[in-house]
């Protein structure tokens, strides 16, 4: 068994697109998805871009909010996910902070869909 770290501490900031936040990968770039983990301060955000691939990202702690190619925000929180498609541009903002997982590649989604 090997234990890793993936807490803000040893998280790399990312600035492009306007952002501000810190991301700690844990998988790496061989692997058949990218798994990172996405920690938002207070007042942080990813800034509108296009997912590069299918990209998933699961909020852990805090609340925020997230939004898709119609910049509709959605608010989100522990327990919740938003799933991007390749090409989909996207956004995610926090006003309290927020830590999420992000997945990103080629993979199937099972859990259900909170849609009305």
């Amino acid at each position: 068994m090997e234990i890793v770290r993936f807490d803000e501490a040893v998280s790399n900031p990312v600035w492009a697109f306007g952002s501000d936040f810190k991301i700690g990968p844990l998988t790496g770039p061989d692997s058949h998805v990218r798994v990172q983990v996405m920690h938002l301060p207070a007042g942080g955000g990813i800034g509108f871009h296009a997912a590069a691939s299918r990209q998933l990202l699961a909020v852990v702690t805090g609340t925020g909010w997230v939004s898709g190619g119609d910049r509709m925000q959605r608010e989100v929180g522990p327990g919740l996910a938003a799933v991007w498609e390749r090409g989909e541009g996207h956004q995610t903002g926090t006003d309290s902070g927020l830590t999420a997982i992000c997945v990103e590649g080629v993979f199937e989604v099972t859990a259900p869909s909170d849609a009305p």
